[in-house]
């Protein structure tokens, strides 16, 4: 039988403690060879994008595919999970709200083992559906000495700040980006924005940057002149980076980077140690996090009897 998740029974099953937990053992497990990750494909009519993106996680034997289309009236997400050892399709499920979960968790990860300090002041640039899962996700693993946040829209920015409150999050609303980065140590961008705008005066403070931002090739956050104050320039999927990671592909035409000296977050984690100097972690979003999370998912729903089932296939 295969189970179905809504987009609201998926919510009530993700915990952010426990999505952390199983992202940064997805990027442990494919230092070890027990993941294989494939890049975005997309597909394009008049009228829509259509995303495809899939991966394999031996060491909990499933396979899965994340789809999702887009178009003007919205986004739909949907997960499919495979168990690897018997074909079974066990899972169908929307899938928003664990790319929104898995975003965030792969930050608090990468910040963990590219700055590694538990207490810092951090800034947080956006605002958007993809920014509080951002903050939870760092408020999980660190001590948030002090909380900024910063938009372009005022009233956006605002509703934010009353929603964090609401979660038991203090955060502040700066007037302006220069003020949100100020003293800030560590900085995650999230936003739309399709033009760089993040400069070396906005990251003098900062020891370590999130950039969330689109996975677009032709958009950006960080200006490429940046590239070299970092002494370590961080990426979920080299591979997928070269494909559609605006900030990275502008610094190298630029010739602000050299792709040779970008590193995996895998080969971080599995070498143990803290980075010296300014780091930079470049999130693009990888199947193989929205598979590990949607098997916690999947496993939890079994447990609690929240979810619907269909027989697809015949016996």
């Amino acid at each position: 039988m295969t189970i179905f998740l809504t987009e609201s029974a998926v919510l009530q099953l993700l915990d952010m403690k426990q999505v952390i937990k199983e992202v940064e053992r997805a990027f442990v497990e494919q230092a070890r060879g027990n993941v294989h990750n494939f890049p975005r494909t997309r597909s394009y009519t008049e009228s829509s994008v259509f995303n495809v993106m899939h991966a394999s996680a031996s060491y909990m034997k499933r396979a899965g595919a994340k789809c999702y289309i887009s178009t003007k009236k919205g986004t739909r997400f949907v997960v499919l999970l495979f168990d690897t050892s018997t074909s079974d399709l066990l899972a169908v499920m929307a899938a928003e709200n664990i790319g929104k979960y898995r975003t965030g968790a792969a930050s608090a990860v990468a910040t963990k083992y590219l700055y590694g300090k538990k207490s810092f002041s951090f800034s947080l640039i956006g605002s958007g559906g993809q920014a509080i899962t951002q903050l939870l996700a760092m408020k999980e693993l660190f001590n948030l000495e002090k909380i900024k946040v910063w938009s372009p829209t005022r009233k956006n920015l605002v509703e934010f700040v009353r929603s964090a409150g609401e979660r038991g999050i203090d955060a502040e609303a700066a007037s302006t980006l220069s003020e949100a980065c100020v003293g800030a140590d560590v900085i995650t961008t999230i936003t739309s924005a399709k033009d760089p705008f993040i400069s070396k005066e906005h990251i003098k403070d900062a020891s370590h940057i999130n950039a969330c931002g689109s996975n677009y090739p032709n958009r950006a956050e960080i200006m490429p002149e940046c590239f070299p104050l970092f002494s370590t320039v961080c990426v979920d999927s080299l591979e997928q980076s070269r494909m559609e990671s605006g900030d990275l592909l502008l610094a190298f035409e630029k010739g602000m980077l050299n792709w040779d000296d970008v590193k995996e977050l895998s080969q971080i984690i599995e070498s143990g140690r803290d980075e010296e100097g300014k780091t930079i972690f470049k999130s693009n979003g990888l199947a193989m996090e929205d598979v590990a999370v949607a098997e916690m998912v999947y496993q939890k729903a079994i447990k609690e009897k929240n979810y619907a089932e269909v027989e697809l296939f015949s016996p």
